[in-house]
C-alpha cells in the first residue's frame, strides 16, 4: 500500500462523495483519537432510486467488542468504501496476499481483521457517501450458485488469514458468514456445477474444515435445514460436503 498520509479511505468507481466528507472523517477521526471512522452511506439505483446502505441513530464512540459490532451489522455496510482508517492499522490486513482469486467479499475480509484490532471506532450520522447500485457488477453478474460458492470461499480464507481469533470471535464470524450463505441459497434451485466450480467449492470446504470445523459444522446443519433449501438442494449440498476430504475430521470432532 503505497498511500503516505495519516489516514486511508477507499471510493469504488462509479461512486460519488460529499466534497467534504473526507474533512469531516479526518477531523472526527483526529478529535476523538479513531482508528476507523463511519460515516451513512445511500445507495443509488440507476433509475435514481435512494435507499440507505449505512443508517445511523446519531454520532456515537465505540471502544468494546468492535467485531461483534461489525459481525452483527452494527456499523452497516461490510464496504471499504464508506469508512476512513487509520494508515497503520489498515495496512497490516489490506496487503495480506490471499491463497486464490476473491472476487465476493474482500472488503468483509480486510474488515474483519481491522475491527478485531481497532481499539476506537466512530459512527458519523451524516450521508457522505453515495453508492451506485450497479446491476451488471461483479456481485450481481454471476449466478447465485456462483455467488455461494465464492462467498463460501471467502469464509474460508477469513479463518486462515485469522488464525489467532478467539472460539468466540470465530462463532461470530460464522453466524455471519452463515446469514449471508442463507440468503444466497433462496435463489438457487440447482446444484448443477461445471469442474471448475465443483474444484473450488470443495477447496473452499476443505480449508474450512481444516482450520475450523466447528464452524463448518453449524453451516451444514444450519443451512440444510432452512426452509428455503429444497430436499433436493439439500442433498446435493451434503454430497459435496462430505466429498471433501477434511469432512471427516469434522464429523471425528463432533463425535
Amino acid at each position: 500500500m503505497a498511500a503516505r498520509g495519516a489516514y486511508i479511505g477507499f471510493v469504488d468507481a462509479d461512486d460519488t462523495i460529499e466534497p467534504r466528507m473526507y474533512e469531516v472523517l479526518e477531523g472526527v477521526a483526529k478529535d476523538r483519537c479513531a482508528d476507523i471512522v463511519i460515516c451513512e452511506a445511500v445507495e443509488v439505483a440507476a433509475n435514481g432510486k435512494e435507499n440507505f446502505r449505512a443508517k445511523f441513530g446519531g454520532s456515537t464512540s465505540h471502544s468494546e467488542k468492535l467485531l461483534s459490532s461489525f459481525c452483527s451489522g452494527q456499523f452497516g455496510t461490510n464496504a471499504l468504501w464508506n469508512k476512513l482508517y487509520d494508515r497503520e492499522l489498515i495496512r497490516q490486513f489490506a496487503t495480506l496476499p490471499f491463497r486464490w482469486r476473491q472476487d465476493i467479499s474482500e472488503d468483509t475480509i480486510i474488515n474483519i481483521g481491522c475491527f478485531n484490532k481497532a481499539r476506537h471506532v466512530v459512527l458519523v450520522d451524516q450521508p457522505l457517501y453515495r453508492h451506485a447500485w450497479n446491476e451488471t457488477s461483479v456481485t450481481r453478474d454471476q449466478d447465485r450458485l456462483s455467488i455461494y460458492i465464492q462467498l463460501f470461499r471467502a469464509y474460508a480464507l477469513t479463518l486462515e488469514q485469522y488464525p489467532e481469533l478467539s472460539e468466540d470471535c470465530m462463532q461470530q464470524i460464522t453466524v455471519m458468514f452463515g446469514h449471508r450463505l442463507h440468503k444466497v441459497a433462496r435463489g438457487i434451485s440447482s446444484l448443477e456445477m461445471d469442474e471448475k466450480e465443483k474444484v473450488m467449492f470443495l477447496e473452499g470446504i476443505d480449508l474450512a474444515a481444516s482450520i475450523y470445523p466447528q464452524g463448518l459444522l453449524r453451516l451444514m446443519t444450519s443451512d440444510w435445514r432452512a426452509k428455503h433449501v429444497t430436499g433436493s438442494l439439500k442433498g446435493a449440498l451434503t454430497e459435496y460436503f462430505l466429498a471433501s476430504r477434511n469432512v471427516w475430521r469434522t464429523i471425528r470432532y463432533r463425535c
